[in-house]
């Protein structure tokens, strides 16, 4: 699963000429079990610089849903999304991430093999 956390205004908040949220300020997890999350190095000062984690749901079921929690920290406080990701088993090829909601909201299509998540970040303050 590859992602990247945008502002309101589109710009990465991650990766790209002007990160204002570190990469271990991010914390993805499912259950109890923290993911591990990385930048492509090629991809770290450029605005695609996806983050990704490698998710292999349990079941292989037709349409199986994964939820997990991501904790951000803005500001030194923890912002909390639940995502429900939706996955496709594939006999030739195993899971796939068709897409995720955030907090219920409208679903995020994984149409490039990778989504935007848009959170409420600010500036750090100086």
């Amino acid at each position: 699963m590859s992602f990247r956390l945008l502002n309101a205004i589109g710009q990465d908040l991650v990766s790209g000429p002007s990160p204002t949220i570190p990469l271990q300020d991010i914390n993805l997890k499912a259950g109890s079990t923290n993911m591990n999350l990385q930048i492509s190095p090629s991809q770290s000062n450029t605005s695609n610089g996806y983050i990704y984690t490698n998710i292999k749901p349990v079941v292989p079921s037709p349409g199986a849903f994964v939820q997990m929690r991501l904790i951000v920290l803005v500001n030194g406080q923890p912002q909390v999304y639940n995502l429900n990701i939706q996955t496709v088993y594939d006999e030739c090829c195993g899971h796939h991430v068709l897409g995720m909601t955030v907090n219920n909201g409208t679903f995020i299509p994984n149409d490039k093999g990778a989504m935007d998540i848009t959170i409420a970040a600010g500036p750090r303050p100086n």
